[in-house]
């Protein structure tokens, strides 16, 4: 019963071994036909692609510059079975083509080897849907750096300035405006919207230009304007909303 019982393992162990190296067989296989079929490939062929219904051109090379990326892979060969086109030839992409197309541009300007980081859209409410696409494609997100452009809406007025300027104080409500957070109030266009006189407001920024802070006591009201509407706005966006 015993000798039996040992026999019928040890055949069950030989399928074992003999189906893992077949499966080791076919796994070598499908990388070598993979090699194959990207080495086909033409980096320089024109690529028509459909993005949210607007028709777009690129080069394969340009859309396979961040390596091991999916959308690298989706047309470098690797994921080829995968990719279907439309019968005019161009490849559908269910994305915002505005946003799709602020990645394209991005991804032609850089160079072979250079770090690829990518910035993200002037809008902050199209940040996330920006950074929805880089997941999609296994693309690295943006950094947040100190010189990103922040556009504001300011009574009206379309008002530029850097992250650096309206984050020197962190937990600030002006800091607050560099953020995607969904506390902060906006125009249709996705700019962060403030309810002041926009000579007030520059009058600020630009002693916040000068290395000043939110909460520095030497902050001065502009010489023509109602004090006390400077001091409320120091007062409103100097205040933490946490």
């Amino acid at each position: 019963m015993v000798d039996q019982l040992v026999k019928v393992l040890k055949e069950e162990s030989d399928n074992l071994i003999q189906q893992h190296n077949q499966f080791n067989v076919q796994r070598q296989q499908f990388i070598e036909k993979k090699r194959q079929v990207r080495q086909i490939v033409d980096p320089n062929e024109l690529i028509r692609l459909n993005v949210g219904g607007q028709i777009m051109m690129t080069r394969r090379k340009t859309l396979t510059k961040v390596p091991n990326s999916i959308l690298a892979k989706l047309f470098d060969g690797s994921y080829q079975n995968i990719l279907r086109s439309d019968y005019d030839g161009s490849y559908f992409l269910d994305y915002n083509p505005v946003l799709f197309s602020h990645l394209l541009d991005q991804l032609r300007a850089f160079k072979i080897n250079e770090s690829v980081v990518f910035r993200p859209p002037l809008s902050s409410s199209s940040s996330k849907p920006f950074n929805q696409i880089l997941q999609d494609f296994g693309l690295p997100l943006p950094q947040r750096l100190e010189n990103d452009v922040i556009a504001l809406n300011v009574g009206g007025e379309k008002i530029v300035t850097l992250r650096k300027t309206l984050t020197g104080v962190p937990d600030s409500n002006l800091a607050l405006l560099a953020s995607n957070s969904t506390e902060v109030s906006r125009d249709r266009l996705g700019r962060p919207f403030l309810d002041y006189n926009p000579i007030v407001f520059l009058h600020l920024l630009d002693q916040l230009r000068e290395g000043k802070k939110i909460n520095d006591s030497s902050l001065k009201p502009p010489p023509n304007e109602s004090q006390n509407a400077f001091f409320a706005m120091l007062k409103a966006l100097a205040v933490s909303s946490k």
